[in-house]
Formats: C-alpha cells, structure tokens, sequence
C-alpha cells in the first residue's frame, strides 16, 4: 500500500498500483488506487484512477472515481468521470466519452 512513502521524481508501474504515501512527480500506472492517505503532487496517465486522498495536477485516464473522502485541484480528462458527494473539486472536468470505430 505504500503509507509513509514520500517519493519525488516520476514513477512507472504496470498492475495496480494502492499508494498512500506523497508523491511529487508524474505517475504512469495501469490501475492507481489513491488511499485517504495519499497525496499526489503531479499528474497521473493511467486506464483507471480512483482517488480517496488529494491530488493536485491533471489526470487522464478512461476512468476517474473522485470517492467521497478525495480532494482534487487540477483538469480530469476521462471517458467516465465519478464524483462521490463529499467530494472536493477545485478544477476542470473533461468527460470526453468513448471513440466510435
């Protein structure tokens, strides 16, 4: 789960990534799962991004939960974006739905 950890750079990770420590950096993961705990200065590339701590930066991923408990400064750009009441936002939300082929 990754508590206490303080990382500053960028981090790239496959698989799902529970973090609940503070990153300063860019985050390129598959699954990332922001526990209360967590915070995250930077941005975050990913197939689906639930937040419950607080992240400040962009995230584009094709799905963002914003749980109940999340604070979130900066842009989302999703196909599906989810937002628990309770939760805090202070940014730019883009839902930009699936691409016909």
């Amino acid at each position: 789960m990754h508590d206490g950890i303080v990382i500053q750079g960028d981090w790239k990770s496959e698989g799902i990534v529970e973090f609940g420590g503070a990153i300063v950096g860019d985050l390129t993961v598959d699954v990332l799962i922001l526990k209360g705990t967590g915070t995250i200065e930077g941005n975050v590339r990913a197939r689906s991004v639930t937040v419950e701590g607080q992240l400040n930066g962009t995230s584009a991923a094709i799905d963002v939960v914003l749980a109940l408990t999340a604070t979130f400064k900066g842009e989302i750009v999703a196909e599906s974006i989810r937002i628990d009441f309770g939760a805090i936002v202070d940014g730019d939300l883009h839902a930009v739905g699936k691409k016909q082929g």
